[in-house]
């Protein structure tokens, strides 16, 4: 595999030093700003940088500023939470949309939260080696992390950011893709190097299984209801595990380098970010009832991470070798415009 598309190769190259960063701000060229000209006005963008100045830019209105944030220059897994009603309660009450938060996992090995506004750091905890990827239980009381050379996954609650359960995973693992089954109870990791997703039970604090995956399949995603889990390989193959059985329930093929997917909010489409060696990337759509492509959109070079607004109406595409954001009408399934990011774009998340 080549190795822009392999996280390890991705990471290796990450500096160990920090520094307190701040960086500027460029507008959108005229008449390009896709995010006020939807129906999802409140969104924005966080996209985690693999190299820059920055560790997280920041997409809000007409203007991508890369913020003066964190005291690392690496980004790697990005989460965005909008709290209302059952997503993290605080004080007791729900939480009202001034008090949505970004967490992000950093290369000195810890979980940060940040205000979306200021970007001020709220809190920090300190994870295993390599914190990697983030995602939250359905009521938004835990994330889970995976941490890639320690080989375990870090349950913490929110959202005071605090360590409660660290599940080993096997010896040389290196867990990376993560989500949450929708009764919060268990979560689904890949192994990148085990060709495995593990199932672990986060209330007994273990591992309660194991599906095989072959194919190097890096990232996984569940559909909006929850049922089904996407696993796509790098060989070409795309895993459906039916999350009742924990068992294989599809296998979808003909797609280039599948990296990672993202449904639209009704589950009734799919966004595979494809990432063939040597030519462009592209976004596969698939008709989620019967698996067959209903199209192809061109965006830049090694799309690694996708999106979709929780509108619905857009979808983002982190381009990490053409140093950019394909912005993607979902409607019409055609690219609206592209914005230059800093350097690597890995990981874009949306809040609201």
């Amino acid at each position: 595999m080549r190795k822009e598309l392999t996280r390890r190769k991705i990471l290796a190259g990450a500096a160990a030093g920090t520094g307190l960063l701040a960086t500027g701000c460029a507008s959108i060229p005229t008449g390009l700003n896709p995010i006020l000209a939807t129906n999802d006005m409140s969104l924005r963008l966080f996209v985690g940088l693999h190299r820059h100045t920055s560790a997280l830019s920041m997409l809000t209105g007409a203007l991508f500023t890369a913020t003066a944030l964190l005291a690392s220059s690496h980004a790697f897994g990005v989460l965005a939470l909008f709290l209302v009603n059952n997503l993290l309660k605080l004080n007791g009450s729900a939480a009202s949309p001034d008090t949505a938060r970004v967490l992000m996992t950093l290369d000195d090995n810890t979980l940060v939260m940040l205000n979306p506004e200021t970007g001020a750091v709220m809190s920090r905890v300190t994870l295993g080696q390599q914190p990697c990827l983030i995602a939250a239980s359905p009521n938004g009381d835990y994330v889970a992390v995976t941490n890639a050379v320690s080989n375990s996954v870090s349950i913490v609650a929110t959202p005071e950011l605090r360590v409660i359960k660290t599940i080993q995973l096997e010896a040389g693992s290196a867990p990376y893709g993560v989500a949450v089954a929708e009764d919060g109870n268990k979560v689904y990791v890949v192994n990148e190097a085990r060709n495995s997703i593990s199932i672990l039970d986060v209330a007994a604090g273990r591992v309660m299984g194991s599906i095989a995956a072959p194919g190097n399949p890096s990232k996984i995603a569940l559909s909006p209801d929850g049922a089904l889990l996407w696993a796509p390989a790098a060989s070409g193959t795309i895993h459906v595990i039916d999350t009742l059985t924990d068992s294989s329930s599809a296998s979808i093929s003909g797609i280039a380098n599948p990296v990672a997917v993202a449904f639209n909010p009704t589950g009734t489409k799919a966004y595979v970010t494809s990432a063939p060696a040597g030519i462009a990337g592209a976004v596969v759509v698939v008709d989620t009832s019967n698996y067959s492509v209903l199209g192809r959109i061109p965006v830049g070079a090694n799309p690694y991470s996708i999106t979709v607004s929780n509108g619905g109406t857009r979808a983002f595409v982190s381009n990490f070798d053409s140093n950019s954001l394909s912005v993607v009408d979902t409607v019409n399934d055609q690219v609206l415009t592209t914005i230059q990011t800093g350097t690597a774009p890995i990981e874009v998340a949306a809040l609201g």
